[in-house]
């Protein structure tokens, strides 16, 4: 699926509905914004989850240890203060790596999450987490006011013709940038990236439809002067 295999692998690759969100990315990405809660938020297929990942790969130079439990499963621990210390010192000492804690659709975490908090400001340890919601009202005003709030907009149609060129090139695929974008905007209303890719898939299979059409009609032409011939 082309969203998979071209998932933006760099900052440079990410397609951003404004220069401020992509600003604001790049600077947490690149330690110029020091916060140790990042919260995303915005619609599906935004690019939050892939912004959340790049930030993590960029800010550690691919160095990290991501936490596996979920936060239902930190919340059920006896002793969440000590095992997030322990976390963090087998991440730093042994692995040499950073600690992040990474969350997608946050909101929905349940439980009392202030206990997160109280155990990763007592530990005084440098704890990442970083965080992704398309709702993010419905985290409790007392903990959202503790993130770095960054909002991710739908991607137009234009932003992300670009992109979209890139993608049909590397396929083998020479379109007309025109044609492209008519097409691109049939989807734009539903504001998700991942209809952008459906569209260029749907293109590249009218495409080869169109090449084995042609190449049968080719056969076809082949077969006739063939029989002509031998007449």
């Amino acid at each position: 699926m082309l969203h998979k295999k071209y998932a933006p692998q760099s900052l440079s690759e990410m397609v951003f509905a404004n220069s401020a969100a992509e600003t604001r990315v790049t600077a947490l990405a690149n330690a110029q914004l020091s916060s140790n809660f990042v919260l995303l938020y915005g619609p599906n297929g935004t690019g939050k989850s892939t912004a959340a990942r790049l930030i993590v790969n960029t800010l550690t130079s691919g160095n990290f240890e991501i936490e596996k439990k979920s936060v239902g499963e930190l919340l059920k621990l006896n002793d969440l203060h000590g095992y997030l210390k322990q976390q963090h010192f087998t991440s730093s000492t042994i692995y040499k790596s950073k600690y992040i804690l990474k969350y997608e659709e946050f909101d929905n975490a349940k439980g009392d999450l202030y206990k997160l908090w109280t155990a990763i400001d007592d530990i005084d340890e440098d704890i990442t987490l970083i965080a992704t919601t398309n709702e993010p009202l419905d985290i409790h005003k007392s903990l959202r006011s503790r993130f770095y709030k960054l909002e991710m907009n739908p991607i137009s149609a234009h932003q992300f013709l670009p992109r979209a060129m890139h993608i049909l090139k590397s396929e083998g695929y020479s379109l007309d940038s025109n044609e492209v974008l008519t097409a691109l905007k049939t989807r734009q209303y539903e504001m998700d990236l991942r209809a952008y890719f459906q569209v260029l898939e749907e293109l590249i299979l009218l495409e080869k439809m169109k090449s084995k059409k042609l190449s049968n009609e080719v056969a076809d032409l082949d077969s006739t002067l063939l029989a002509t011939t031998k007449e």
